[in-house]
């Protein structure tokens, strides 16, 4: 099993991350530059602890039939989302309300067969800072 890495995720954290109730988004695109094995692991986003992820957004080229994605962090590959269909090119979101105890990076896992090379997997990751405004649940 192979993991590669996102430019997000080389850039590190984001500095700039506790203004008072700003909804803040952090955003990665992965181009394969040779076709990844079915079960690889492509690190997309990094997250900062105390961070309370509101919504992925994600987008993909077409992989190919059989072909499913997970989106999750590195305890749980589908944490946020299991088998979602990626054979032909789309988009789709999930909604969120979960506060990170720790730095997290968001990762996405092919299922089913290879991720074809120039396939393309863009996530964007909106949160806030948990605890920023003091009668936010």
């Amino acid at each position: 099993m192979t993991t590669v890495s996102s430019d997000a995720v080389a850039s590190g954290l984001m500095v700039e991350r506790f203004k008072a109730g700003s909804v803040l988004c952090r955003s990665a695109k992965y181009t394969a530059s040779a076709a990844l094995a079915a079960n690889d692991i492509i690190k997309m986003v990094p997250v900062p602890e105390g961070a309370r992820l509101l919504r992925i957004d994600y987008k993909f080229s077409a992989f190919g039939a059989g072909r499913t994605l997970d989106i999750g962090d590195a305890t749980t590959v589908d944490k946020f989302v299991d088998g979602d269909d990626v054979s032909a090119a789309g988009t789709d979101s999930v909604v969120l309300d979960e506060v990170l105890s720790a730095d997290a990076v968001v990762q996405a896992k092919v299922l089913g067969d290879t991720m074809p090379e120039n396939a393309t997997l863009s996530i964007h990751v909106y949160y806030k800072m948990a605890g920023a405004i003091a009668d936010e649940d």
